[in-house]
């Protein structure tokens, strides 16, 4: 039996319902740790985080962002970081704790501009390929592919196949049972992506990209614990992205990921739920917890920490050895032992294709 019970959670947010799953422990909860998806995405691209995290003894909440998924959408066509982090504090305040946000690209973000201006509301933080600097060309592409299919397509099949053409680096087959969570099938028969189509037509002006990203660094004033982490192979947050990151907020931990790109979890699902269950052991021990400005990298851990931008610059460039690739620490992931070899579980794949568009909407 698994140690774990799971339910449905809707919450009310600003434009309406927000879908949701909950995860329980069997035995006393540590907290809860709130998922946030990325642009694009669903609630469902946390399907084995979820159960993963409840077995470890945390209460789990995973939510569809307004206009994704089985969320209803914003009539008024608000689909900016301020919305969702928004939404999220709706959230936080029904769940009645600070829980550990894990986000992803666009869940990230609205993580951070809650940390910066609600710092009492989080009690840690995981970034997951999520920065306030990001590569124009990574967010360019995936801009491309969500504009690619306007009319849908004929089949779940075809679905598949654009996912496949989108992500020729994966050797997983995309699997068409979770395909079916993020498509819609319209009345004319044909298949559309589950997200509501208004959210490309926001395209903000220099002085609104501005505004956001003062906002997003007003973050580098908390001290709860804080992890990014990075796909070494990302095309949207770079070395030198995860470096800004790091300068921003000193005391954050750092780790990457060989072999994934910008969607982590779904690349290397085993090794991503590693990293995290290893920073809440060791970061989030105590509710209030709170790490130090000082704080050095967990020895042993995996995470990587730059004293200040001009290290994390230095690091960056150095030459990697291509048999085992390493980190700005030196110390390889594939050389890290897994404490869940079991868990090596196909992640999401058609959940993530179109994972980081709503950020190029944002920032582009």
């Amino acid at each position: 039996m698994p140690g774990y019970a799971k339910s449905a959670a809707d919450f009310e947010g600003g434009a309406g319902r927000l879908a949701g799953d909950r995860w329980f422990p069997d035995g006393p909860s540590r907290g809860t740790v709130l998922l946030l998806h990325g642009g694009g995405q669903t609630r469902h691209s946390w399907r084995e985080a979820g159960p993963t995290l409840a077995e470890d003894g945390w209460t789990v909440i995973a939510i569809d962002f307004r206009g994704h998924g089985d969320s209803d959408r914003a009539a008024d066509g608000r689909y900016r970081v301020d919305a969702m982090a928004e939404d999220v504090l709706r959230v936080i305040d029904a769940i009645g704790e600070p829980p550990v946000v894990i986000g992803a690209s666009l869940g990230g973000l609205a993580g951070l501009v809650i940390a910066g201006e609600h710092p009492a509301a989080l009690r840690a933080l995981v970034l997951v390929d999520s920065a306030p600097r990001i590569e124009r060309t990574g967010s360019m592409r995936i801009f491309e592919f969500m504009r690619s299919a306007p009319d849908g397509f004929g089949s779940l099949e075809e679905a598949a196949e654009a996912v496949r053409a989108y992500q020729p680096q994966r050797v997983r087959p995309v699997n068409l049972d979770g395909m079916r969570k993020n498509v819609r099938l319209a009345e004319n028969g044909r298949w559309y992506w589950h997200w509501d189509p208004k959210m490309m037509a926001q395209r903000p002006d220099s002085a609104e990209m501005d505004r956001l990203a003062a906002r997003v660094r007003a973050a580098a004033a908390v001290r709860i614990p804080v992890l990014l982490v990075r796909g070494q192979l990302s095309d949207v947050v770079s070395e030198e992205g995860a470096a800004d990151l790091l300068a921003t907020i000193p005391h954050a931990k750092y780790t990457d990921v060989a072999g994934a790109g910008h969607m982590v979890a779904g690349d290397d699902n085993s090794m991503f739920l590693d990293r995290v269950a290893e920073f809440l052991d060791s970061e989030v021990r105590l509710r209030g917890y709170a790490a130090s400005a000082g704080a050095s990298a967990g020895a042993g851990l995996g995470f990587g920490r730059c004293q200040n931008a001009a290290s994390c610059a230095a690091a960056a460039a150095r030459p990697k050895p291509t048999a085992s690739p390493a980190r700005w620490t030196g110390v390889s992931l594939l050389s890290m032992p897994s404490r869940r070899s079991t868990l090596r579980l196909p992640g999401p794949i058609a959940a993530s294709a179109t994972e980081a568009a709503l950020r190029f909407s944002t920032y582009s």
